[in-house]
Parts: C-alpha cells; sequence; structure tokens
C-alpha cells in the first residue's frame, strides 16, 4: 500500500486536476463515438492501455472497473463490438477470459492522451 498522500490546503491544485479530467473525457470524443459506450467502457480502454501488452482478464477488469466479472465482460463485448478489443480463450475460468486493446484502439487511446496537460514534465 502506499503512502497516503497529504491533503493541500489550497483547493487550486485540486480544481486543476478535476479540470484536466474533464478535458480528458471531451478530448476523447475527437477520437471515439459518444454512443460507442459510457464511463465503464472508457474505464476498461484505460486499464487496457495501462496493461502489459494492453491485456488483462475479466476478473483483473471487474476489479478496476469495481463491478462483477460478469459485467466487465459485458463492457468487453461492447469494445469487441466496435472492433476497440478482443476477447481470446479463457486458460481457465470464464472470469480469466483475455481482454486485449486492439492496436487501432492503442493508436487512438494513444492520440486521445497525448495531451499538454498530462505531458511528462521531464521530456
Amino acid at each position: 500500500m502506499t503512502d497516503a498522500i497529504p491533503p493541500r490546503n489550497d483547493d487550486s491544485h485540486y480544481a486543476r486536476i478535476a479540470s484536466q479530467l474533464l478535458d480528458l473525457r471531451k478530448q476523447r470524443l475527437q477520437f471515439f463515438n459518444r454512443q460507442l459506450f459510457g464511463e465503464h467502457g472508457w474505464e476498461l480502454m484505460l486499464a487496457l492501455m495501462a496493461s502489459p501488452g494492453h491485456t488483462t482478464n475479466a476478473q483483473h477488469a471487474s476489479e478496476v472497473l469495481g463491478v462483477s466479472p460478469a459485467t466487465a465482460l459485458a463492457q468487453a463485448r461492447l469494445l469487441v463490438t466496435y472492433e476497440l478489443a478482443t476477447l481470446s480463450d479463457s486458460p481457465g475460468s470464464w472470469s480469466e477470459i483475455p481482454i486485449t486493446l486492439n492496436k487501432q484502439a492503442a493508436a487512438q487511446m494513444r492520440a486521445c492522451l497525448d495531451i499538454p496537460q498530462f505531458a511528462n514534465p521531464d521530456d
């Protein structure tokens, strides 16, 4: 577990972060259809982007999204329908079904996430 970040007395820091998150939500509409998915779909795409090889499984996705594995799998199927992800055969139970962000979707996510607010200050 990581150490808790001490709270700041100045709300401007939190206002800036909230503003950046709202900007990112708007930014994604330039790359993905608004009707495509709701917040769980977006969060699943972020989780896939953050995972090694852009792959996770239904169980891990459910933990990230805070939903059941069945709901996470339903969101993954929606991404598959829109050709953003693939589902592979499970090595065990259905909760282990691999979910992978496809190359085109990963490229779109890179473009979407490549906004100045989130640029690495060390670059």
